[in-house]
């Protein structure tokens, strides 16, 4: 009989733009568990515009336009916009990646895991 865990997947704050060009893992899928991703929090803590990007691999690869779900969005500063979505990862190469222009943006992510 599967299990089903809803949880806090992971959480994401100050991103260092320098050392992160390619985006930063927010949910990794893990082995013999599937890891649901079903709500993610953008929260801009700074008083401008910025904008992001969320990103889904199934096979371990960086984030690029081919495998964007969420590309440029704007967000407000001093704003928060909740994010309804449904990312299923099946195993380790299973990654959800975020992307900003401004260190002021913290993303969360919650959702599910099922174990058999």
């Amino acid at each position: 009989m599967a299990t089903v865990l809803e949880k806090f997947l992971g959480q994401l704050t100050n991103l260092d733009l320098t050392e992160n060009p390619n985006g930063v893992q927010l949910v990794v899928g893990e082995s013999a568990v599937t890891v649901m991703a079903k709500n993610i929090v953008v929260c801009n803590t700074g008083g401008a515009e910025a904008s992001f990007s969320i990103h889904f691999s199934d096979n371990g690869s960086s984030a690029t336009t081919a495998n964007a779900l969420f590309f440029n969005q704007k967000i407000r500063g001093d704003s928060t916009v909740q994010i309804d979505t449904f990312v299923v990862l099946e195993n380790t190469s299973d990654i959800l990646t975020v992307k900003t222009d401004d260190n002021a943006l913290t993303f969360t992510a919650f959702g599910a895991t099922i174990t058999q």
